[in-house]
């Protein structure tokens, strides 16, 4: 087997694995993501109408990443494919890995979009709560609570 084909089944082995971790992650965080996003949003002190314009965001974001999903059932068909054919066409792999990497790519860049707007909707006093939840976790401080970024 040459090391290009060892490698391009390496990556494609890899995206696999990552998809189906991501998978199971997301899976269990969309069960509790709207009690999630509420005491989120109440925690950092968010307006109604910030609260509308977060969750649109995080119901946009929830949709690409089910769509990213939706693929994981097509790669798993063409890695059997790929497996299973007497010679391995190199430039096939490299298609389904560069299809697999554009999709990571525009999410990434969906992703980006999204933390930006989330910014522009709240104040700095929010966004500094906020910043202090991602840094050190919502239980950070016990029961839930959250003192001063600064303690």
């Amino acid at each position: 087997m040459s090391s290009f084909l060892s490698g391009a089944l390496g990556a494609i082995v890899v995206l696999f694995a990552a998809g189906l971790a991501r998978a199971a992650v997301f899976r269990r965080w969309r069960r509790r993501a709207p009690a999630h996003a509420a005491r989120l949003l109440r925690r950092i002190g968010a307006t109604p109408d910030q609260e509308r314009a977060v969750r649109a965001e995080l119901d946009a974001l929830s949709e690409a990443f089910l769509a990213l999903r939706a693929d994981a059932r097509p790669l798993r068909g063409d890695l059997a494919d790929l497996i299973v054919a007497p010679a391995l066409d190199a430039a096939r792999v490299g298609e389904i890995i560069d299809a697999r990497l554009e999709r990571a790519a525009a999410l990434r860049t969906r992703v980006a979009e999204a933390i930006a707007r989330v910014h522009d909707v709240l104040d700095p006093g929010q966004r500094e709560r906020l910043a202090a939840l991602v840094r050190h976790g919502p239980r950070r401080h016990g029961c839930g609570r959250m003192r001063s970024a600064h303690a």
